[in-house]
């Protein structure tokens, strides 16, 4: 429990807290923060400055935060959803800063698809509201850009509530909390101090990757993130309040954030070392999780209730790595499921062949073998033998040391047939789209095209694209052959109609396959050689 003072007791050896960012949503007790989940037990196995190596690989990583009502620090886990502040009472609910998950991943990648396809006149707007953004900043109109950014601003929060910070219900605090937002916006957009401080930050983030040692860079980056957040805070034209937990709270948040994003792409491992050298997190040692209300210890993983008082808490000992590529994996298999290719060696092409390629030649082979087993159960031994036999050809020297491992846990393999993701169920035929349908699809094409400067076979490639993606994931869509003609006259005013069929025919060989396709561009062709007038 938290002192009466509100400082975190030391009990057990806990480091001092590092403070990460929270952000008020309406001035009562109802705030967002970038991550947090429930307290766990303060035994600690590594401190900051210690060595890091596989073996230290702990039940969690403990970080602090601060509460941004009452300021009194918490020392938490990483992913739960809400946190209580025991000092007083507000509840701290989960933002998300980029954190990895199977379901969020799928999610995220389903509704791209969607708005591609067949996109509300809301998500259409919005699309056209970030063209502007661009194109009022680039002509330094700032009258017409804060028009702008606060329709956006308000847009994204009502159809994006998970990914844009909330706003409150009381008017007044609605009206302070936007005002803000848009202050900071403004700042960031046009202040050529503080867009270049962000410039900055962006071009070592691309060197996470870039062959050198990621830790060293994250602490570039987090003086970086400091430099930006310092200019933001100092600025004149900055609100009242602003940013009011301070750089460092910040600066670590954003940090924090990039480096979860490109955990599939770095090495086991290093997201662990970022978040215990550079961020100053802990971490717990295996099975040392207990209960946030009454201590009791918690030995189950996941999501699991206290046997003593029936809390409800998370324990997550998935390291940053595993999780990152199993949510990746997850993107992938639903695509298996859906051409059906859950069978033979395409699973286990696709799962091993997305180990190969990554900047993952130091990771153990026990836990790439663990992965496997964890990604593709249900393929039998043979299955799994002709999926390596297929891949070592062309891997490299560490990858085949890979798959030489996982060809020698193929001899205990036990497929469990269960496992085996059922095929989806067609959702079609699907009814033509509705004339509003057709007009959102429109404006949101062209939005897309306003940021191109493409030719006329990239203008005829855009509906056949939208209609072949709404094919393959067996969704709806408003891209009708109709609405296709009305998008290229307003991209392309006057536009050469034979000299489109001509680039529609080019086409139709790559995209006729499906029944769906070869009906649109049939249609399609069939309006671009009627003669006009």
């Amino acid at each position: 429990m938290l002192a009466s003072d509100g400082r975190e007791p030391s009990a057990g050896g806990i480091c001092s807290v590092v403070r990460e960012p929270a952000e008020s949503v309406d001035g009562s007790s109802l705030v967002t923060i970038s991550q947090s989940a429930p307290v766990l037990a303060p035994v600690l196995r590594v401190q900051r400055g210690e060595p890091w190596s596989h073996e230290r690989m702990a039940a969690a990583i403990l970080r602090g935060l601060t509460c941004a009502v009452c300021g009194a620090p918490r020392t938490t886990a990483h992913d739960a959803v809400v946190v209580l502040c025991h000092h007083c009472g507000a509840l701290l609910a989960h933002g998300g800063d980029g954190r990895w998950s199977a379901s969020s991943e799928v999610a995220r990648h389903v509704d791209g698809v969607l708005r591609l396809v067949r996109p509300s006149a809301a998500e259409a707007r919005l699309a056209r509201l970030a063209v502007e953004l661009h194109s009022t900043a680039a002509r330094g109109d700032r009258g017409a850009w804060r028009v702008v950014a606060e329709e956006h601003t308000l847009l994204a929060a009502l159809l994006h509530p998970g990914a844009a910070t909330p706003l409150p219900d009381d008017p007044a605090a609605r009206a302070g909390a936007l005002g803000a937002t848009i202050a900071l916006q403004e700042i960031a957009t046009f202040d050529p101090a503080v867009r270049t401080a962000m410039s900055d930050f962006g071009a070592v983030c691309a060197r996470l990757t870039g062959g050198g040692d990621p830790v060293v860079v994250a602490r570039e980056l987090l003086e970086r993130a400091r430099g930006y957040f310092r200019a933001l805070k100092e600025h004149p034209d900055a609100p009242p309040g602003a940013l009011r937990e301070g750089v460092e709270h910040h600066a670590r948040a954003l940090v924090r954030q990039a480096v979860d994003g490109y955990a599939p792409l770095l090495a086991s491992g290093i997201v662990e070392r970022v978040r215990v050298e550079v961020l100053g997190d802990a971490l717990v040692e295996a099975g040392a999780a207990s209960c946030p209300r009454c201590g009791a210890p918690l030995p189950e993983r996941g999501l699991t209730a206290c046997a003593y008082c029936g809390a409800v808490t998370r324990v997550d000992d998935a390291d940053a790595w595993t999780a990152a590529r199993l949510a990746l994996w997850e993107v992938t298999l639903a695509d298996l499921a859906r051409t059906g290719r859950l069978d033979g060696a395409a699973p286990v092409v696709a799962a091993l062949g997305s180990l190969l390629y990554t900047p993952a030649s130091d990771v153990p082979v026990e836990k790439v073998v663990a992965l496997v087993r964890r990604m593709i159960p249900w393929v039998s031994r043979e299955e799994l033998a002709l999926g390596v036999a297929l891949l070592e050809h062309g891997a490299s020297e560490a990858g085949r040391a890979q798959l030489d491992a996982v060809r020698a846990a193929s001899a205990s393999w036990v497929p469990d047939p269960a496992a085996r993701p059922p095929a989806p169920r067609p959702e079609g035929p699907f009814a033509p789209p509705s004339e509003a349908e057709e007009q959102a699809w429109i404006e949101s094409a062209l939005a897309t095209w306003s940021l191109r400067t493409g030719t006329l076979l990239d203008l005829v490639g855009q509906p056949l694209v939208a209609v072949h993606l709404a094919a393959m994931y067996e969704q709806p869509t408003g891209a009708s052959a109709s609405a296709a003609l009305a998008f290229f006259e307003r991209a392309m005013p006057g536009f050469d109609r034979a000299a489109a069929l001509a680039q529609l025919e080019a086409l139709r060989p790559g995209y006729d396959a499906h029944p769906r396709v070869a009906a649109f561009t049939a249609n399609l062709a069939a309006r671009l050689a009627r003669p006009t007038g």
